[in-house]
């Protein structure tokens, strides 16, 4: 284990040029990478295994919590410790908490990790061993350091003193005790090790900003949230325009995994049909244990059927019914027809009448407007009668039209019009009707 620490540290400042895979790689693939990293510590340490990643160790370990009735709690507590050699070679305070010297520490294992991403072996490990080494260099230039693990946790660096905050669904998934819960609500010291909202409990001090990892960014300062990104560039080449030659995926992994898939897929279709064929023969069984019992009762002895001429008989009255049917049934629906349009035809009436009122109503002249709707010979008959009562009333042997006539001055005739026609008309022997 101490070989590979001494990788870590650094008596002079770092080389871009040892950081060539970071150059190669995008920030989406070394953070799939450091993904994949996290859930493969995850799962060790669901197995109480304690992990070496290089610089440090993951590991589960009891401890007594003051809380619950008795102010005491056992509960199995995520911790992590730095290696003795970078704490000692940097000059970093002491972790409250160590790693029992009995628990044995499994080292990365670069293989299952690469598989679960399909990535080459060898470029998880130089990944994985670049960005600690990028880690050691802000060790040494004492610098801010935020080091995200998904779903784990946040490495945090202040100063000298390194610390790290758990996420608080892994801190309660990792206790095997279930006093996690409570031993977190009664023991302040407890509370101090899990990690909100992805934040820790430690400001930012640091004017210069804080290195946030494995994005390899640079968040400024504590005011502004914009994040530079420090990321060692490749240099473009005359051939590829700064194209990577370096292949990530591995073909064989792909090759399996499109396998799998084939397979699975397979699998499914399988058991989509046994489902089907379920569905479909469900009631098979039944059916022919029914068909079993009625072979199995003892057949009536078979009657003679109707002769022909019957049958012919018989069809030709479910005819005639049939037809009287269709008939009752199409004079019913003629007759709800006719109802419902006469119905309708009423309706349209009324609403006219009752509009005619109403507009008559509110014109008191619509008597001069609209002609006399009484008929011909009663209006002649009235207009008779008018000629004599005027008659009588006048002088004998003159009249109103013939005085206005011979006195050759304006006329206005005092007899009442009749079907829009004047007394000259009348005087030129336009005709008569009764």
């Amino acid at each position: 284990m101490a070989t590979g620490v001494f990788r870590y540290l650094l008596f002079t400042p770092l080389n871009p040029e040892e950081l060539s895979l970071l150059k190669d790689l995008t920030t989406a693939e070394i953070c799939k990478v450091w993904e994949a990293t996290s859930k493969y510590i995850r799962r060790q340490l669901l197995e109480k295994r304690a992990v070496d990643i290089g610089i440090g160790s993951f590991a589960v370990v009891p401890t007594r919590a003051a809380a619950g009735p008795d102010g005491a709690l056992e509960v199995d507590t995520p911790v992590f410790q730095l290696n003795q050699h970078v704490q000692t070679f940097y000059k970093l305070k002491d972790s409250k908490t160590k790693i029992p010297s009995q628990i044995f520490e499994h080292p990365l294992n670069f293989e299952e990790i690469a598989e679960t991403i399909y990535f080459r072996t060898p470029i998880v490990e130089q990944c994985i061993h670049e960005t600690l080494l990028f880690l050691a260099e802000a060790l040494r230039g004492k610098k801010e350091v935020d080091f995200l693990f998904r779903r784990l946790g946040i490495l945090s660096l202040r100063g000298r003193q390194v610390t790290m905050n758990f996420f608080d669904d892994c801190a309660l998934e990792l206790d095997a005790t279930g006093n996690m819960l409570p031993a977190l609500l009664g023991d302040s010291e407890m509370m101090n090790m899990i990690a909100f909202r992805g934040k820790n409990k430690f400001t930012r001090r640091s004017v210069d900003g804080c290195i946030v990892l494995p994005r390899l960014g640079l968040e400024n300062s504590k005011t502004s949230q914009e994040t530079t990104s420090v990321k060692p560039q490749r240099e473009l080449q005359p051939w590829g325009g700064g194209a990577r030659r370096v292949s990530v995926y591995d073909p064989v992994m792909l090759a399996r995994r499109r396998v799998s898939k084939a397979v699975k897929a397979e699998q499914q279709h399988k058991e989509e049909e046994k489902k089907k064929q379920r569905v479909r023969f469900r009631f098979l069984p039944q059916l022919e244990q029914m068909y079993m019992e009625e072979l199995r009762q003892p057949k009536p002895p078979a009657q003679p059927g109707p002769s022909a001429r019957a049958q012919q008989a018989s069809k030709m009255a479910a005819r005639s019914v049939r037809a009287q049917i269709e008939e009752r049934r199409l004079q019913v629906l003629m007759a709800s027809k006719r109802k419902e349009v006469e119905a309708e035809i009423q309706g349209q009436r009324r609403e006219s009448t009752q509009r005619q009122s109403v507009e008559r109503s509110q014109n008191p002249f619509h008597r001069l407007l609209e002609g006399d709707p009484r008929p011909s010979y009663v209006l002649r008959r009235e207009y008779n009668q008018k000629l004599v009562e005027q008659h009588q009333n006048t002088a004998p042997g003159t009249s109103n039209c013939a005085q206005g006539l011979s006195g050759r001055t304006s006329h206005r005739c005092t007899l009442p019009p009749l079907q829009q026609e004047s007394c000259q008309q009348r005087r030129r022997g336009a005709p008569f009707q009764r």
